[in-house]
């Protein structure tokens, strides 16, 4: 027997409906004789239906369900009568909130008042299908209500994504407010590109701008034509994409479109750069037009005069949407309580509504932002009607978006049955256009790939923009999982692409790592012993850097020795010859010879705390070698200003000494005396005696009775009583350019020596070769301020030599915008590393009349290069360190010699 309600609702719907002809509704109830099968021919019904109604009562059948289902993935349009019942099935209730993210329903109160509820509904109905046979075109008003439905289900799928249930997502959604943009970025036209990390709402604020013209062109047949696109599913160039999205539907270019293009970053560096120069030119080109381009930032694009920066969320605005989301009356201060990675989290959008949902699901506050996002994925797939089904395809779903660049996997390649989809995404997790599928959110896709991960897969890392495109997920891994899990992967990472590795471990343990009460940690002997496996591998990735550095001895990899006070452990690297011996002496962990290389420091959290313990032993010990300035640079300008400068201290010379020295001053007796008393100390710095033998022999060789200075000296009498005042304005110049063209000669022979391992991480050896552009400004004696020097590095082609020229007039550096060649030649020369690279240059007042300026600058942007790339810390040192014996192994110390006489 029937249901008497839905009978009854039936009755009263088909009286409602009468004959109206230009409607072809389908109510379920009769099919003609078919030899198709029944399921087939009723789907089939639905697909080519105007319109589907929908009455729904305590339960849904499963052919209803299918039919529901297949309407949604046709795009049928869709009227819902929610009858009067005191409860519904979690299948029924589950199907609602899918059909709530597509179309609003009607809540009947009473059923007397059904059949005139469906009557006002259908003619409204009515009134907008002869809308839309509209002089406009045909097509046109059923194209943009199916943007429009399309684009509020993916703000529906984003809210839902983090954890919010479905009616405060549909809510949400449907509150223009939130996540609008600025009057400032509405007003634009033309290209606009929407800049901000991940999480920093760029999406959202392109779907407001969206919805904003759909209903522009909703009121206008005149107004530009409304088009939305992942930019992962562009195969072509903008007309292609405006072509394929907007459907069979015509359109005029004359007349303008609104596209917006979500994601530009997983085009690549390279393909965004095409796509944004693209639409600049096609904005240009077609006025009416206004291409919306969201990208997380890429320094080549980001700063472009179209880009608009999302900037974060202040303490109060973040607060706000906490407690907006979670239902709560969270304080400033009680925010402030919490760790510091979770603060800086929810300064963005996404992870401030997501510690919402953690607190009204939880009721307490998360405790960083892993459990957050654990928390949240369980929540949601653990809801009734849900179910975690589908959680086991998650994770290989996710490795293929990673590969896909995060963007749309094409529903036969995802290979998922159709009732898992359905619970992924009514659990929020994905989204489902039917055709294809996509993780809600960006988080989520790496999430679960690190999952994968987890399940012993290894990602595809052969190459550096798979390894950048994994990293998240790989951080994620390495700070969830255990070091025995992980190694493999980690091993592959760090001696392939040393520089991303250390990024990655660095955001594993700071960010994603398990939390745990460091005062209670005890690392057993197999937990030490993984120190010096670790280490290893930081060599290999290394190379020759790796050997110069790290804690090697003629057999090998020294012996390590460990000990734990509490929390905290102490470790040091015996360098000696001779056998260690079974007991550890007290100044092994005191930076004594033989002992070296000592790092003393509270565990930390996580299992893969032994990579980062082993990294920052290198980093000390990288930082030593920069600051006693002792990297090996024979054959470069630095070895002649090296050689040039002990020259000086051995005939007592000052350093502004500028007139050739005649090699019988620095015959083989002098140098083997200074050989043996000079390494004492000269001055502040050591005297660099095997430099100057091989510069002194190989002049002796080719004949030469003097040694020159490496540089341009003063052409005048000095006067005035500055460094500078001997120079006349020509020789200034010279000697300006000889200097940094030596320099950046010098800078890149170093790079390739010894950092060509960490090349991938370093923005200024990226950049190389360059043409140095800037000017000199001469001095004002009077006051003493000297020439000043103003310039920017702009990448030239790869065949070429880094060249200076003093002759253009560039914009100063200190309040202005760097000229936009810069950009340009990074999109041309440098696409691959477009994401890491930004305009460089200075103002500075010239600093290059000591013995060796070269070598300063050289040690300068080097220091300034491994900082930015999280391998040393602080501002470069002014001067090379004091004396130092066995700077390699000193570690933490500088071990420095008493001064000698003269």
């Amino acid at each position: 027997m029937g249901d008497p309600l839905l009978d009854t609702a039936r009755a009263l719907t088909k009286q409602a409906i009468g004959d109206a002809p230009f409607l072809h509704p389908w109510l379920f109830e009769f099919t003609p004789a078919s030899s198709e099968n029944p399921r087939t021919t009723y789907l089939e019904r639905v697909a080519n239906a105007d319109l589907v109604i929908w009455l729904v009562g305590p339960e849904t059948s499963r052919p209803v369900e299918d039919e529901i289902a297949t309407a949604l993935d046709n795009q049928v349009p869709l009227l819902v009568f929610k009858l009067p019942v005191q409860e519904r099935t979690d299948l029924t209730q589950a199907l609602l909130d899918r059909v709530g993210q597509h179309c609003k329903w009607v809540t009947v109160d009473d059923m007397a008042s059904l059949g005139q509820i469906v009557r006002l509904t259908l003619q409204d109905e009515i009134v907008r299908a002869v809308r839309r046979r509209t002089a406009a075109g045909p097509g046109r008003h059923p194209y943009l209500e199916a943007v429009g439905r399309q684009s509020r289900s993916r703000c529906i799928a984003r809210w839902q994504g983090t954890g919010m249930p479905s009616a405060s997502a549909i809510d949400f959604a449907d509150d223009s407010d939130l996540g609008a943009p600025s009057q400032l970025v509405v007003d634009r036209r033309g290209l606009v590109l929407l800049v901000g990390p991940m999480g920093s709402g760029k999406s959202l604020t392109a779907e407001r701008l969206l919805q904003d013209a759909i209903a522009n062109a909703l009121e206008d047949d005149a107004a530009p034509l409304p088009v939305y696109a992942e930019a992962g599913q562009m195969r072509g160039g903008l007309e292609d994409t405006i072509s394929e999205f907007s459907g069979p539907l015509s359109w005029n270019p004359d007349r303008g479109v609104y596209l917006v293009v979500d994601g530009l970053e997983s085009l690549g560096s390279e393909r965004a750069v095409e796509v944004v120069e693209e639409a600049r030119a096609y904005c240009h080109t077609y006025s009416a037009t206004t291409i919306c381009v969201t990208s997380r930032p890429i320094p080549t694009i980001a700063r472009i005069e179209e880009s608009v920066q999302l900037a974060p969320l202040s303490v109060e605005e973040s607060l706000e949407l906490i407690n907006l989301v979670g239902d709560t009356q969270l304080s400033t201060y009680s925010i402030s309580e919490w760790p510091e990675s979770l603060r800086e989290a929810v300064k963005r959008p996404l992870f401030a509504t997501l510690a919402g949902s953690f607190i009204r699901a939880v009721g307490r506050p998360p405790s960083n932002v892993g459990s957050l996002i654990d928390e949240i994925i369980n929540t949601a797939l653990g809801r009734p009607g849900r179910g975690s089904d589908g959680l086991d395809a998650l994770p290989t779903l996710a490795a293929k978006s990673i590969e896909h660049g995060l963007g749309p996997i094409h529903a036969a390649e995802a290979g998922l049955k159709p009732d898992i989809r359905f619970a992924l995404a009514r659990a929020g997790l994905i989204v489902d256009s039917g055709r294809s599928l996509q993780f809600s959110l960006p988080l989520f896709a790496q999430w679960f790939a690190a999952q994968w991960l987890l399940e012993g897969n290894r990602a595809p890392i052969e190459e550096l923009r798979d390894a950048e495109a994994w990293s998240t997920s790989l951080s994620i891994a390495i700070g969830k999982g255990s070091f025995d899990v992980t190694y493999d992967q980690m091993d592959e990472l760090v001696t392939g692409y040393p520089g991303l590795a250390g990024e990655v471990i660095d955001d594993a343990l700071s960010r994603w790592g398990d939390e745990r009460d460091i005062s209670e940690v005890q690392p057993s002997k197999r937990e030490l012993g993984r120190v010096p496996t670790t280490m290893v591998s930081w060599i290999t990735g290394l190379g020759d850097l790796g050997r110069l550095i790290g804690p090697l001895r003629r057999q090998g990899l020294c012996p390590f020795a460990a000990q734990t006070y509490g929390s905290r452990l102490s470790t040091s690297w015996y360098f000696g010859e001779e056998d260690m011996g079974s007991d550890v002496p007290p100044e092994a962990f005191q930076g004594q010879w033989p002992w070296g290389l000592v790092l003393s420091s509270p565990i930390g959290s996580g299992s893969n705390w032994p990579w980062r313990w082993s990294l920052e032993t290198l980093k000390l010990s990288l930082a030593n070698t920069m600051s006693t300035r002792s990297l090996p640079s024979s054959g470069t300008f630095i070895e002649k200003e090296a050689a040039w400068r002990t020259a000086l201290e051995l005939i007592g010379r000052g350093s502004l000494y500028s007139e050739p020295i005649d090699l019988q001053l620095i015959d083989e007796e002098v140098l083997e005396r200074a050989e043996t008393a000079g390494l004492n100390a000269v001055r502040r710095r050591r005297l660099r005696i095997a430099e100057l033998r091989r510069v002194v022999g190989q002049l002796r060789t080719s004949g030469a009775q003097v040694m020159e200075p490496p540089l341009p000296g003063p052409d005048q009498r000095h006067s005035g009583g500055w460094v500078w005042s001997p120079y006349s304005e020509q020789r200034l110049r010279e000697r300006t350019i000889a200097v940094y063209e030596a320099a950046l000669h010098a800078f890149t022979e170093i790079v390739d020596r010894w950092f060509s391992n960490l090349r991938h991480v370093m923005p200024r050896a990226l950049m190389m070769p360059v043409s140095m552009r800037g000017r000199l400004t001469m001095s004002n004696n009077r006051g003493g301020m000297g020439p000043v020097l103003n310039y920017y590095w702009e990448p030239i082609d790869d065949s070429r030599a880094s060249v200076v020229d003093l002759t253009a007039d560039v914009p100063s550096v200190v309040g202005g915008e760097p000229p936009e060649s810069i950009f340009t030649a990074i999109r041309r020369y440098r696409p691959e590393f477009a994401h890491r690279l930004s305009p460089s240059g200075a103002m500075t007042v010239l600093d290059i009349f000591d013995a060796d300026p070269v070598t300063q600058l050289v040690y300068q942007w080097l220091w300034e290069d491994l900082s930015s790339a999280g391998w040393l810390s602080g501002p470069a040192p002014r001067e090379e360190a004091g004396n130092v014996v066995g700077a390699k192994f000193a570690g933490m110390q500088v071990v420095r010699v008493e001064d000698g006489e003269g």
